[in-house]
């Protein structure tokens, strides 16, 4: 739920992969009918990006 992750930190040469995601709430309900797109966005991601997911 960072907003400002992508400026705090530098993913240069890192092996992660973040995906923010954005919902009005970070509970179940709110957040399994995006599960998908989350999962299609790390799978489609290299290291080191940063991808934005949700409403």
């Amino acid at each position: 739920m960072d907003q400002n992750l992508r400026f705090q930190q530098n993913l240069r040469g890192r092996r992660l992969r973040i995906v923010l995601i954005r919902a009005p709430r970070n509970t179940v309900p709110v957040l399994a009918p995006i599960a998908p797109a989350i999962l299609d966005a790390l799978l489609a991601m290299a290291p080191g990006d940063f991808c934005v997911v949700g409403v």
